[in-house]
């Protein structure tokens, strides 16, 4: 089958395969390079930063305390990676939102007032999204 479908392409589909495999390989490889970069999270409590949690150098699971509108904010750090541990608010849904890793994807934690966005260490690069959608 894959033999018929080969002679019957045109110079055009030729093309059109080999620069869609170049595009999937390229996104592949820039989407997964986020691992090679230096993480950090940062912790804002009514839009102020009140914790930097340098991601990228724990060795270990390490706890963080802030003080949210509700109390206090348990968060939660291992490599690379950072979520909302414990917290009070009426349906938990900081803590039910569970790991962060990727940049364009913040915790958010509206009934106490804290967001924690995972950045790239020396600011957001130019690739980077301005928002998603799920």
């Amino acid at each position: 089958m894959w033999l018929k479908v080969w002679q019957t392409m045109k110079i055009g589909d030729f093309i059109v395969v080999a620069l869609t495999l170049a595009f999937v390989t390229i996104w592949g490889m820039s989407s997964f390079s986020q691992s090679s970069k230096q993480l950090e999270a940062h912790v804002f409590v009514e839009q102020a930063l009140v914790l930097t949690i340098p991601l990228s150098e724990i060795e270990e699971t390490t706890q963080y305390e802030v003080a949210g509108a509700n109390g206090p904010v348990i968060i939660e750090a291992q490599k690379n990676q950072v979520r909302v541990l414990q917290e009070r608010s009426p349906k938990h849904l900081c803590s039910i939102q569970g790991w962060a890793s990727q940049t364009f994807l913040p915790i958010v934690c509206l009934p106490n007032k804290t967001v924690i966005e995972v950045v790239a260490k020396g600011g957001e690069t130019e690739n980077e999204f301005d928002s998603v959608v799920r």
